[in-house]
């Protein structure tokens, strides 16, 4: 089965996310963006996480090199999984607009 493409699925999140890697100084991971597919979602039954993986989450945690990214965005948190330089999982919490 496809996985649909985050720019498809939730567009504005996906051109959020780009639009902050860049005022980040992250250009290569906001040149991944269009790419992500979402491969599954975070079910752990928080009311305010509406986290995304990119691949598939890994049983005994993100391998090594791994490295978080915090974007600067105006409400909640948008908080990128990084590992070998590629956008694993984004961390979406307290952002009801994309939790729906």
């Amino acid at each position: 089965m496809t996985k649909p493409f985050l720019k498809g699925a939730i567009p504005a999140l996906a051109e959020e996310l780009r639009t902050l890697l860049v005022e980040e100084g992250e250009p290569e991971l906001a040149e991944q963006v269009p790419q992500l597919q979402i491969v599954d979602r975070c079910r752990c039954g928080c009311t305010s996480c509406a986290t995304i993986y990119t691949v598939l989450r890994p049983t005994n945690g993100w391998k090594e090199p791994h490295r978080n990214v915090m974007l600067s965005c105006c409400t909640g948190y948008l908080i990128l999984d990084v590992v070998e330089g590629n956008i694993v999982c984004i961390e979406v919490l307290d952002r009801d607009d994309y939790r729906r």
